[in-house]
């Protein structure tokens, strides 16, 4: 049994003759705690991590940054998984994975049984080596799962298909080119019959950037075209001005689930519902959350601008307890 905390693997060739695990060999029946530090520009199969079957945990702020042409991956073996031992507290892609075999459904990530982190919230944290032209994901149960991986130049040039689900993960660009995209999207897959595309994700925890909700201009009545995105996975460093006052009917009012990723800064979510960090601001309520009810943190002292607008004839009559919103009716019309 190994551990790293707070030390730095870079630049080595490779630890066995073969290449496997440029930086760390987990072998078969070995394990490794990475609980902090920075492992970089390793090379060989698995430049990063090789993990060969054993136990291979992370957390804390560990950092494993993939490097040109695929260097430094954790590759992982036939059944091998990464758990997710302690919170991951960076902002940024934690590491990128690549698996020995490319099957929908295949588990990547565990959580150890005493960690505080969901894991929707750690999955956020990774991205999967595209396999060949097809781009991959972890889903939010840390499973693999096909994508649709779009950077600027091809969220431009997007066509959609009627009825199909995506998982759109962004790669690339900046927040006018997100909030581009999600202009188009809306407009290319009006809410028809003919049109509308199926249940689908819009993952932007691979943004190092925060894309500004509040700017995407699609508030006027005339270009309300609802999307069918169902689950929104924000970046980690979104703050609550980035989403305030922005009108999710307009073009979100079928989210179910919103995730921030692990590292998150300025947002904390609960229950799919997002709230500032400190937990005194309710942010955003899934306009088609399920639920007849929701009951607020106890913490929360305003609700921001269209937060809960879709639902806000239940949300605007109730009434504070001691400057402390309790319990929230909405009603979904």
């Amino acid at each position: 049994e190994e551990s790293a905390a707070g030390s730095e693997i870079n630049e080595t060739c490779s630890n066995l003759a073969d290449g496997l695990g440029g930086g760390i060999y987990v072998g078969s029946a070995e394990s490794f705690y990475m609980t902090g530090g920075i492992v970089s520009d390793n090379e060989g199969t698995g430049g990063g991590v090789y993990s060969n079957g054993g136990t291979f945990s992370i957390g804390g702020n560990s950092y494993i940054p993939v490097g040109e042409g695929g260097k430094n991956v954790v590759y992982l073996y036939n059944d091998a998984k990464i758990t997710i031992a302690s919170p991951l507290t960076s902002t940024k892609t934690v590491a990128t994975i690549t698996p020995a075999s490319y099957t929908e459904g295949k588990e990547i990530l565990a959580l150890a049984a005493d960690c505080s982190e969901s894991l929707a919230a750690g999955s956020a944290k990774f991205a999967v080596t595209p396999n060949g032209t097809q781009t991959w994901t972890l889903d939010t149960e840390g499973k693999l799962a096909k994508s649709t991986g779009l950077d600027a130049t091809a969220m431009a040039s997007f066509e959609p298909t009627a009825g199909e689900s995506y998982n759109f993960v962004i790669t690339g660009g900046d927040s006018k080119a997100v909030n581009e995209f999600i202009r188009t999207l809306c407009d290319k897959t009006k809410n028809t019959s003919s049109t509308l595309i199926g249940e689908s994700v819009l993952d932007l925890s691979k943004c190092d950037f925060a894309v500004a909700f509040s700017s995407l201009e699609i508030s006027r009545a005339e270009s309300v075209i609802p999307q069918n995105f169902t689950t929104v996975i924000l970046p980690a460093v979104t703050a609550p001005s980035d989403i305030q006052g922005f009108r999710f009917k307009n073009a979100f009012q079928n989210v179910q689930e919103v995730i921030v990723p692990s590292g998150a800064t300025k947002l904390y979510v609960e229950d799919g519902v997002v709230y500032s960090k400190d937990k005194t601001q309710l942010v955003w309520y899934p306009a088609s959350k399920e639920g007849e009810s929701y009951t607020v943190l106890p913490t929360v002292t305003t609700i921001n601008a269209h937060a809960v607008e879709y639902c806000s004839d239940g949300f605007s009559q109730c009434c504070p307890a001691n400057n402390k919103f309790r319990c929230l009716l909405p009603s979904k019309n």
